[in-house]
């Protein structure tokens, strides 16, 4: 099979050699379509329920293992960045909600 196409070579050559050329944009379309008919009967498709018939029951297996003294020293460092963040996150929207809540209190006075 590798040698049906290699009396076409030039014109595979030339359908797939896009290069800026100046061509415009519908004329590669054209090549890339062209391309596409050729191949057509040369690629394999199948939609999942054809597959998924096939497939074996899917397993879960879990196995523990010890983190490195960096790999712990790393994590502990993302943990506390992330606490972080979320304390600062929530500090300043209950500081806008406190502020939102005072100013409609508030009475306005002329």
């Amino acid at each position: 099979m590798p040698n049906l196409f290699s009396a076409n070579a030039d014109a595979f050559t030339k359908i797939f050699n896009i290069k800026n050329s100046g061509e415009n944009g519908y004329l590669s379309r054209q090549r890339i379509e062209r391309a596409k008919k050729i191949m057509a009967p040369f690629v394999l498709r199948r939609k999942k329920k054809q597959v998924l018939k096939e497939l074996p029951g899917k397993t879960i297996k879990v196995e523990m293992c010890t983190a490195t003294k960096l790999q712990r020293d790393l994590y502990e460092s993302i943990l506390d960045e992330s606490r972080k963040s979320l304390l600062a996150d929530a500090a300043s929207a209950a500081l806008a909600e406190t502020a939102k809540a005072t100013a409609k209190a508030k009475p306005k006075t002329k």
